[in-house]
């Protein structure tokens, strides 16, 4: 029909007749719930903006906080403003997670030896003693940020309070916030 009817030309290697839940179409996938079918981001899309944050923390690069923080902020509205029609609630708290763990892990590289941790994990309200307990750790970096000391010291209010708002925060305010207005 769409080749004959309406003249149309059909990449037959991009074409398929599949179930919703099996398509995918510009980055969004499909799911059937009770009040029928549903739009979700799609695993190739989730793997793609996963990268592109880990490429935005890496521990090698030498980066300002203020100037990963501005990158990851452009990603993140950008980002954002695309999914958003998308249910995608718990996806956007997944990835903030990640995020906050990749800048913990960027800034206790940053913090370099024993006294320079130490000092800076007292300046964000960490006690003394336990400063430099967990300053003296042999663990890996990954293992370190992911202590309950620093996930409780540079959590989601400190990168808020540095100016990152993260996908959750902006997802809920393109999608609750905004729709509230009209």
């Amino acid at each position: 029909y769409l080749e004959d009817g309406l003249k149309l030309k059909v990449n037959r290697m991009k074409s398929k007749v599949s179930r919703p839940s099996e398509s995918n179409l510009l980055g969004f996938s499909f799911y059937g719930s009770k009040e029928g079918w549903k739009m979700r981001i799609s695993s190739k899309s989730l793997r793609a903006i996963k990268e592109k944050i880990r490429e935005q923390t890496k521990r090698n690069q030498p980066l300002p906080l203020y100037q990963r923080i501005s990158k990851l902020k452009e990603i993140i509205h950008g980002w954002v403003n695309y999914f958003s029609i998308a249910n995608a609630k718990g996806y956007m708290e997944k990835l903030d997670e990640l995020m906050r763990t990749r800048l913990r892990i960027v800034l206790w590289k940053q913090w370099k030896g024993i006294t320079g941790r130490a000092r800076n994990l007292m300046k964000v309200g960490v006690v003394k003693s336990r400063a430099y307990q967990l300053a003296n750790t042999r663990k890996g970096y990954c293992r370190t940020a992911n202590s309950p000391t620093l996930r409780t010291t540079l959590n989601k209010k400190f990168f808020m309070g540095l100016g990152l708002d993260g996908f959750g925060n902006y997802y809920y305010w393109k999608t609750t916030h905004q729709t509230k207005l009209f």
